[in-house]
C-alpha cells in the first residue's frame, strides 16, 4: 500500500467516524509512561484519537506544529513509543506501544485489546440504561 493510499484510507475511515475519538485511560498517566514528558503524551493522544484498525500514520513534520513541539521532539517521542518497555503492564511485543510498518505507518500494539474493552463497556452501559427505562 502506498503512503497516498494509506492516507486516503485513513481519511475515508475518519469520515465514516472510525477515527474520531479514542479513550484515554487514567492508568496511562500512572504506569510505565509516568514521567515520559508532554510530547510523548501528546503523540500518544494523537495515536489514540487517530488509530484505524490498529494502524496510525505519524508524520513528525506534520505533527510537530500541530502539537506545539519540534520535529526532533516528535521523532524522539515516536521512538520512545516504539522502544521495548520492560515495565509496561502489557508484555506484548516486549512492552512496545507502536511497531513501525512503513515510512509513516505504525501498528498500535494494544489497539484491539482496548477497543474490545470500549465495546464491552458500551454493551454494559446499554444494558443498564435499557433496564433503567423498564
Amino acid at each position: 500500500m502506498t503512503l497516498a493510499a494509506s492516507s486516503t484510507q485513513q481519511h475515508t475511515a475518519w469520515m465514516r467516524g472510525a477515527a474520531m475519538y479514542g479513550k484515554f485511560f487514567s492508568s496511562t498517566f500512572t504506569g510505565s509512561m509516568y514521567g515520559a514528558g508532554p510530547v510523548v503524551f501528546a503523540v500518544w493522544g494523537f495515536v489514540i484519537a487517530n488509530c484505524v484498525d490498529s494502524t496510525v500514520e505519524l508524520n513528525p513534520k506534520m505533527l510537530a506544529p500541530m502539537l506545539g513541539a519540534t520535529e526532533n521532539e516528535v521523532v524522539s517521542a515516536v521512538q520512545y513509543l516504539c522502544d521495548p518497555d520492560p515495565q509496561s503492564r502489557n508484555p506484548s511485543e516486549e512492552g512496545r506501544r507502536l511497531l513501525k510498518t512503513g515510512q509513516f505507518s505504525y501498528q498500535v500494539v494494544t489497539h484491539s485489546h482496548y477497543r474490545a474493552m470500549r465495546n464491552e463497556e458500551f454493551v454494559e452501559r446499554f444494558k443498564r440504561e435499557a433496564n433503567f427505562e423498564r
